[in-house]
């Protein structure tokens, strides 16, 4: 009985361990596709939500196009490498900073630096400069340049005492574990304290006085929220204070010449020190996260060669250059119509023939226009900044007060043209006292830069813009050859004057707005009479101008009614569109009526040639085409002169050529 027990017993124990071996392979099985499933099904999703993401990492498409056009293109790129991509993003980063840097003191001309200034760059910060804030906008600044390089490009020398104290010597403990990211906590500012500078580090600053450069630095951004404690982060800690206080210390006993503080936050750290100057800083600049190339901008900023690359003397020497080529074709049209006694469009039909003429008349009464418009547009712009009730209201009391000029008369109202003309003769030089005598000079902010050509042209542009239209003033005159010396000589030097107040107001003091600048000068209404008086008498003269070359087009037509009817749709236009840079119109005149006065001048003063008798010259409507064509592909070719002086010898080359190939026809 017991051994039968036994045997039962010892079947059961085999069964359950062969029922083992069997089932638990399938139990094994089970849990890895219960895993398999909990695991693919949020997986799945992820991937239907960033398909494109992982076909870009592992290579492949989860789409296909249907119907797909084998030589289309997709997603084009607008560059040739990645390297060059790259190089457009440092680029692009680096105009970011310079246009969004705030300059919020500058006392006793601090800034700019001199070019060949030694200066001091004092705190932790400056060497672990803030480049982009957590989460998102956090970056990999491993490769940017660092404050001093930055400066160091620019012709600064950088105490490299001080710097090594902050990044191999005793100031390193104390700075943030990496840029860009919060340390341990958001009231972490990890300034040095005073009493770990060294005796040498302090004395090296003797050598390197020039200017004290503190930076002040906070990281801020997602995922990074302030905590409110007993210290409190937007606010200068202690040692903050004390090193700021140890410098100002320095600035009294002549150690160093001038402080300047960079703010390098995105957060809006408290600047109340700076409104009462509890320690003596001469210039403040809000610099905001730099990201990988913005300190560049930031060292150009404190030198002033970020937005002045030419600079006074090359700026003077385009504006020079550009009106002694403007008006010396200015000087030719217009003793063309004081030895003809002819308006400046009919000297036009000299050259092109009766009805060739008509295009450049009808061509010049849309300069006009444009240019009614355009004057309009800024001289209310800038008398709304000095009394703002609207621009469009200024556009039409400035419109207004043009068409009674028009319809009263020049002559009747000559006394108050001369009122007008002596008060912006005073205007001009309050500017330029505060322009270039000011004690409160700031470094100009402009985001793009000229090459010496293209300011050359620019300056060139002006005095062209008159081509069409000084013989209608100088062809009446007395003595129509001296008038005519006379007006383009006291032209060219008012007009290189404008030019270099508008350099320095960009340089000097960072504004480009005049009325800006006049109400700084405390003369506010003054100067919006002035202003508004001085639209209307120079406008008056693009309005007439535009009557008169009307005529040309008609017999029919009445050159005060025109200039009335151009007065109206300019104040349109000046209402309607914004018209805040003139530079791609600028350059349309340009390549429009440089070929023609060439042509002219040719004509005239070298082949002695007259076409006004004939319907229309052929031979020079084909000289003046080729000329704008040259003009318009010139403006790709950087040259030392611009683009006008070389087109316009072409084509007066061209008609040369053209008449030595019609006398040898003529004689063969």
């Amino acid at each position: 009985m017991d051994d039968l027990k036994m045997q039962k017993q010892t079947l059961k124990k085999a069964y359950k361990k062969t029922k083992r071996k069997h089932i638990t392979p399938w139990k094994i099985l089970a849990i890895i596709c219960a895993v398999v499933m909990i695991v693919s099904i949020p997986l799945s999703i992820l991937l239907q939500k960033f398909d494109n993401t992982m076909a870009a990492r592992f290579g492949g498409s989860f789409w296909k196009l249907q119907n797909e056009d084998a030589n289309a293109q997709y997603y084009t790129s607008d560059f040739n490498s990645a390297e060059e991509m790259v190089n457009y993003g440092l680029a692009l980063t680096q105009q970011v900073e310079a246009e969004g840097a705030a300059l919020l003191m500058n006392n006793n001309n601090a800034l700019p630096l001199a070019a060949d200034a030694k200066v001091s760059t004092f705190s932790s910060s400056s060497v672990n400069l803030v480049s982009g804030g957590p989460g998102s906008g956090n970056i990999d600044a491993s490769t940017a340049d660092t404050l001093r390089t930055a400066l160091e490009k620019v012709g600064v020398t950088v105490n490299p005492t001080l710097w090594d104290f902050y990044t191999v010597g005793a100031g390193k403990d104390y700075a943030r574990s990496k840029s860009g990211t919060v340390a341990k906590s958001s009231e972490v500012t990890a300034e040095v304290p005073w009493d770990v500078y060294t005796d040498e580090v302090k004395d090296s600053v003797a050598q390197y006085g020039d200017a004290a450069i503190v930076t002040l630095s906070r990281v801020g951004g997602e995922g990074a929220d302030l905590s409110y404690g007993e210290v409190n982060y937007l606010a200068l800690d202690e040692n903050e204070k004390a090193m700021l206080q140890n410098v100002a210390e320095m600035k009294k006993n002549g150690t160093v010449k001038k402080t300047i503080l960079l703010i390098n936050s995105a957060n809006a750290l408290q600047v109340d020190f700076l409104k009462n100057n509890e320690y003596d800083i001469d210039a403040a600049l809000w610099i905001g996260d730099v990201g990988i190339s913005g300190i560049n901008a930031v060292a150009e900023i404190l030198t002033g060669t970020a937005f002045a690359p030419l600079g006074m003397a090359k700026g003077f020497a385009a504006i020079l250059l550009g009106h002694i080529i403007g008006c010396a074709m200015m000087l030719l049209a217009g003793l063309i119509g004081g030895r003809t006694g002819r308006s400046a469009m009919e000297t036009v039909k000299m050259s092109f023939g009766q009805k060739g003429g008509l295009l450049f008349a009808f061509l010049n009464v849309l300069q006009l226009v444009g240019w009614t418009a355009i004057m309009i547009y800024d001289g209310a712009l800038a008398v709304g900044g000095i009394f703002a009730i609207g621009r469009w209201v200024w556009c039409l009391v400035i419109g207004a007060l043009i068409i009674v000029w028009i319809a009263v008369g020049v002559t009747d109202l000559g006394w108050i043209n001369k009122i007008t003309m002596a008060a912006l003769f005073i205007l001009t030089l309050v500017l330029c006292k505060v322009i270039f005598f000011s004690g409160n000079a700031m470094v100009g902010i402009d985001g793009e830069s000229l090459t010496f050509g293209a300011a050359v042209e620019l300056a060139v542009a002006m005095p062209l813009s008159w081509l069409p239209l000084i013989s209608d003033y100088t062809r009446d005159a007395e003595k129509p050859t001296q008038a005519t010396w006379i007006s383009v000589l006291v032209y060219g030097a008012v007009s290189c004057w404008m030019y270099v107040i508008g350099m320095g107001a960009a340089i000097f003091t960072g504004e480009y707005d005049i009325a800006v600048i006049m109400v700084k000068a405390g003369l506010g209404i003054a100067a919006l009479v002035i202003l508004v008086f001085a639209t209307v008498t120079t406008t008056f003269l693009d309005a007439w101008s535009a009557g008169i070359s009307a005529e040309s087009l008609s017999a029919k037509l009445d050159g005060k009614k025109t200039a009335i009817v151009v007065t109206v749709i300019g104040t349109l236009g000046a209402i309607l569109f914004p018209m805040d840079d003139i530079t791609g119109f600028l350059y349309l005149i340009g390549s429009v009526f440089a070929p023609m006065i060439a042509v002219q001048i040719a004509d005239h003063f070298i082949l002695k040639r007259d076409r006004f008798a004939v319907a229309a010259d052929a031979r020079n409507l084909v000289i003046w085409l080729v000329g704008f064509i040259a003009y318009r592909w010139l403006m790709g070719v950087d040259t030392p002169v611009g683009y006008t002086l070389p087109d316009m010898v072409l084509t007066v080359l061209l008609c040369v050529l053209a008449e030595k190939l019609c006398a040898g026809k003529k004689n063969g």
